[in-house]
């Protein structure tokens, strides 16, 4: 675990009431709990610090806008009457926004999954 921490000393009871006693106790063990000192095979209980996570910012997302404009065809021949048909390069830039989107989504995951895999230990 990333992090520095100061161990806690022995509760002295001497002095102290019972449940002041439980208290203190309690209070030690749960941050050594957090803190992964106690000795917890699975570091189950172990805190979450910034030093855990070392997955870097995302870069900009490629995709920003559509760039297909909608330049259409109209006078083909079949084509219900008031339809039109977008053009290849349309349909082209249309292909590359989407891929670029998949592109931008794969990146995402990929950083989520790498997040997840730190924050799970």
């Amino acid at each position: 675990m990333a992090g520095r921490f100061t161990g806690i000393p022995n509760i002295p009871t001497d002095g102290l009431a019972d449940w002041q006693a439980q208290i203190f106790s309690a209070i030690k063990e749960d941050v050594e709990l957090l803190i992964g000192a106690r000795g917890e095979s699975d570091l189950a209980s172990a805190a979450i610090i910034r030093g855990n996570i070392r997955v870097s910012s995302m870069e900009t997302q490629s995709m920003r806008v559509v760039t297909a404009t909608s330049k259409t065809w109209s006078s083909i021949s079949g084509l219900p009457s008031g339809e039109s048909l977008a053009d290849g390069a349309e349909f082209i830039k249309l292909r590359d926004d989407v891929q670029n989107l998949a592109n931008d989504l794969a990146t995402t995951r990929a950083t989520i999954n790498v997040l997840l895999g730190q924050l799970k230990g």
